[in-house]
C-alpha cells in the first residue's frame, strides 16, 4: 500500500533552517572579522589548495563499506598558513563541489548537514588549537613550540568529527549509530597518516611554495588514484570470484534451507547493505523466509516468522509483478507497508530484484540501507546476476524437496509412509531421550478390512482408507506424526505423552472410527449404496515405561494390538504390559 510522499515535517524544517542560519551567521561573522590579510600570490595559492582538496575528495579510498580521504592534509596546511576561516571555506567549497558533481546522487538534506558538520568541526578544532597557545603562519624553527597545539588540533578534529556525525545520524537522520564503530578505527589510522603529510606540506610551502606543496600533493593524488583503481579492481575480482563460487555451490546444494543460507552469504560477499531479505512467492503473496543484517546476524528474532506481503505491495511486491529489478534511492516511505518490522524503518534506500525461473517469479531479494542513494546501477546488475543464479539453485532445491516429500508420502492417503515413519520415530526418540520426555506409539489396525476389499473391491477399500486417514489427522495434535504403516495398518507417534495420555487419544480415535458411517456404492453386487461400520484395534507402547528403544516401541505396540486388542475381541485399545 502506497503512502504519501516523504516530506520534511514542519518542525524539523524550522530546526534545520534555524541551525543552518546560525551556523552560516557564525561563519559569516568570522569571515568578516578574521579573514587573513592576503598578498597577491596568496589568492593563487588558496585556489591551488582548493583544487588539490577537490581532487583528493574525488578519489576516496573504499575499504569495505567505509570511505576515507586524505583531505585533512590540505586542511592542516591551510589552517597553519591562513587560519581557520580560509581552511573552513576551502574545506566547505571543496566538499560541496565534490558532492554536487560526483557520480553518486546525494539528497539535499545530506549535503546540507554534511557541510554544516564540517564548519563546526573546523571551528571547534581551531578553538582548541588557539586555546592551548597555538599560532598560525609560524616559522620552521618554531615547530617544537607549537607541536602540542597541533596534536590537540588533530585529536579535536577527530573527536568532533565522530561526535557530530553520531549526533547527526542519531537525531537528524534517525539512524541507529554507535560512537565506537569500524569507521572510527579507519579514521584514526587516516589521522596518523595525514598529520605528518599536512605538516610537510606546510613546511614545504615555507621553503619553496610551489615545489614544497607539489612534492606532497602529487604523490598523495597519485597514491589515492592508484589505491582507488586497485580497490575497484579488487572489489570486481572479489565479486566475480564470489559469483563463480556461488555457481559451484548452488549446483551441488539441493537442500532448500541450505541454499537460502548460501544465497545470503553470497549477497554479503558481493554487495554492501544494512539488511537483506529473501521472499518466497506463495500464490498471490510473498513470504519472508530469511532476514539477515550485513554481518550475517539473523533478524527473525525481531520479526514475525509468518510475515507476508501481497504482490504489488511495497517495492518488493512491485518487482514481483513487473519482473524487473528496481532501486529506490530516497523517498522509500512510498514503499513502506502498513505493518512491517521495526528494523526496516531506518532504510533510506532500497534495492529489489525478482528471482525468476522460466518467466515464473519464485521470490524476491530486497536489500535495505540507512544511506540515501546507497545502491548504484552496478549493484543492481550484480544483484540481477545473483538472482538468476539463485533461481536455478532454488528451483533445483524445490524440485528435490518435492521429490523427497513424495518419496516420504503415501500416495493414497497423503500421510507419511513407512520410510518416513521409521526416520521420524528415530528422530523423535532421540529428542525424547535428550529432553527427558515421554514418547508414545500407537499401532492401529482396521478390523476385518480384508472383507471390505473382497466384497466391494479395492477401489472402495482405498476410499475407506482415505476416510480413516482424515479421522486420524483430525483427532491428533499438530506436533504428532501419523503414518500409513502398510495395508490397513496405521501408526501414530505421540510426543511428550505417557501411556495414560496416549490411551485417551487412542480411545477418541477408536470411537471416532466406530461411529463414522461410511457410505459406499456396492458396484460389484449391484446393491446400490451400503453403509459400512469400520472398527479398529489399537496397541500402545510408551517410552520410558514400556520401551527402551524405537524398535521396542514398534514391537511392543504391535504386540499390544494383536494380543491385547485383536485376540481380546477387536475394536478396543490395549497398552503393552511386559508382565
Amino acid at each position: 500500500m502506497l503512502k504519501k510522499l516523504k516530506q520534511i515535517p514542519i518542525g524539523k524544517f524550522i530546526i534545520y533552517s534555524a541551525y543552518g542560519l546560525f551556523t552560516l551567521s557564525v561563519l559569516g561573522w568570522l569571515t568578516f572579522t578574521h579573514w587573513p590579510t592576503l598578498e597577491s600570490h596568496d589568492h593563487y595559492w588558496i585556489l591551488m589548495y582548493l583544487l588539490i582538496s577537490i581532487l583528493i575528495n574525488s578519489m576516496p579510498l573504499k575499504i569495505g563499506p567505509i570511505f576515507i580521504t586524505f583531505n585533512l592534509i590540505v586542511s592542516i596546511a591551510v589552517f597553519l598558513k591562513y587560519g581557520v576561516v580560509a581552511e573552513t571555506w576551502i574545506t566547505l567549497i571543496a566538499f560541496l563541489i565534490t558532492m554536487l558533481v560526483g557520480p553518486e546522487r546525494r539528497p539535499f538534506k545530506r549535503i546540507f548537514l554534511t557541510n554544516m558538520m564540517f564548519i563546526w568541526i573546523s571551528l571547534i578544532s581551531a578553538y582548541v588549537y588557539y586555546a592551548v597557545g597555538g599560532e598560525i603562519d609560524y616559522t620552521r624553527e618554531e615547530i617544537f613550540n607549537y607541536l602540542f597545539p597541533i596534536i590537540a588540533y588533530t585529536i579535536t578534529y577527530f573527536v568532533a568529527n565522530h561526535f557530530i556525525l553520531y549526533f547527526y545520524r542519531q537525531f537528524f537522520l534517525n539512524i541507529k549509530a554507535s560512537l565506537l564503530s569500524e569507521d572510527m578505527i579507519w579514521d584514526a589510522i587516516t589521522l596518523l597518516l595525514t598529520l605528518p603529510f599536512g605538516l610537510m606540506m606546510y613546511y614545504g610551502y615555507r621553503l619553496n611554495p610551489f615545489l614544497g606543496v607539489m612534492v606532497v600533493a602529487i604523490p598523495i593524488l597519485v597514491i589515492s588514484q592508484l589505491f582507488k583503481l586497485y580497490s575497484e579492481l579488487r572489489q570486481s575480482h572479489q565479486q566475480l570470484s564470489a559469483l563463480n563460487k556461488i555457481s559451484a555451490s548452488f549446483t551441488t546444494e539441493l537442500n532448500f534451507d541450505k541454499t537460502i543460507i548460501a544465497l545470503q552469504q553470497a549477497i554479503r560477499e558481493i554487495l554492501n547493505f544494512d539488511n537483506s531479505y529473501i521472499f518466497q512467492k506463495n500464490g498471490a503473496r510473498l513470504k519472508l523466509i530469511s532476514a539477515e543484517n550485513y554481518y550475517g546476524e539473523n533478524l527473525f528474532d525481531e520479526v514475525n516468522p509468518k510475515f507476508e506481503i501481497n504482490l504489488g505491495e511495497g517495492l518488493t511486491g512491485k518487482v514481483a509483478i513487473s519482473k524487473e529489478g528496481s532501486i529506490a534511492g530516497n523517498d522509500v516511505d512510498i514503499y513502506q507497508l502498513e505493518v512491517e518490522p521495526d528494523f526496516t524503518q531506518s532504510h533510506h534506500s532500497l534495492l529489489s530484484v525478482p528471482i525468476i525461473w522460466h518467466n515464473e517469479v519464485l521470490g524476491v531479494i530486497t536489500l535495505g540501507s540507512s544511506n540515501e542513494y546507497h545502491f548504484s546501477k552496478k549493484d543492481l546488475t550484480l544483484a540481477k546476476i545473483l538472482a538468476s543464479q539463485a533461481a536455478v539453485a532454488i528451483q533445483n532445491a524445490l524440485a528435490y524437496k518435492k521429490t523427497e516429500q513424495k518419496s516420504r508420502t503415501d500416495e493414497l492417503t497423503g500421510l507419511y509412509n513407512y520410510r518416513a515413519f521409521d526416520e521420524l520415530l528415530q528422530k523423535k526418540f532421540e529428542e525424547a531421550e535428550q529432553r527427558g520426555e515421554p514418547l508414545s506409539l500407537l499401532v492401529i489396525d482396521l478390523d476385518h478390512f480384508k472383507q471390505v476389499n473382497d466384497h466391494f473391491g479395492h477401489l472402495i477399500g482405498n476410499e475407506v482408507l482415505k476416510i480413516i486417514a482424515e479421522i486420524l489427522k483430525r483427532y491428533t495434535r499438530k506436533q504428532d506424526i501419523v503414518a500409513r504403516y502398510g495395508g490397513e495398518e496405521f501408526t501414530l507417534i505421540i510426543t511428550d505423552a505417557d501411556h495414560h495420555q496416549a490411551e485417551e487419544i487412542a480411545e477418541r480415535i477408536r470411537s471416532a472410527i466406530q461411529h463414522q458411517h461410511i457410505k459406499v456404492k456396492d458396484a460389484i453386487n449391484g446393491k446400490g449404496e451400503v453403509l459400512l461400520n469400520i472398527t479398529a484395534s489399537i496397541g500402545i507402547a510408551s517410552y520410558p515405561e514400556k520401551a527402551s528403544s524405537p524398535k521396542d516401541l514398534v514391537r511392543h505396540a504391535d504386540l499390544a494390538m494383536y494380543v491385547g486388542s485383536k485376540q481380546g475381541g477387536r475394536n478396543r485399545v490395549s497398552i503393552y504390559d511386559a508382565g
